[in-house]
């Protein structure tokens, strides 16, 4: 891996991790159960920057964009990048519902306090990952 790509996945990490601290510490309670979804976008993301690592190349007249599984460089962990590529998009979908219920349900959002409702939700990205 070049030194580009090693400070990019760096300067990932670290604007994740500001991230995290800004969360923890300066966010107000009107953000309310909402801090839990960046957060959990920030530590996906974190993970994902660490263990895969991304690379961007010029091909021609494309851009590609390539994996690099640091684990260990077996083909069979391919499902393991999709599975950890897949879970920002799960995630956005339950950051749209959220949203949703913001605007149109605003009674529905207690559920996002509720530890039985997070558990349901957390079954989707898992779930997702485990098809793969």
């Amino acid at each position: 891996m070049s030194p580009y790509h090693r400070n990019i996945n760096a300067i990932g990490i670290i604007f994740n991790a500001i991230l995290l601290f800004l969360i923890r510490r300066f966010s107000k309670i009107e953000l309310g159960t909402y801090k839990y979804l960046l957060a959990t976008f920030a530590v996906i993301d974190i993970f994902c920057q660490y263990y895969i690592g991304q690379r961007i190349r010029k091909y021609n007249e494309s851009i590609q964009h390539l994996a690099m599984l640091r684990i260990l460089e077996l083909k069979h962990l391919m499902a393991f990048y999709f599975a950890c590529f897949s879970a920002p998009f799960a995630l956005l979908n339950i950051h749209f519902l959220y949203r949703y219920w913001t605007i149109n349900q605003p009674t529905l959002i207690s559920h996002f306090s509720n530890p039985k409702f997070i558990a349901l939700l957390s079954l989707y990205p898992l779930g997702l990952a485990t098809t793969w």
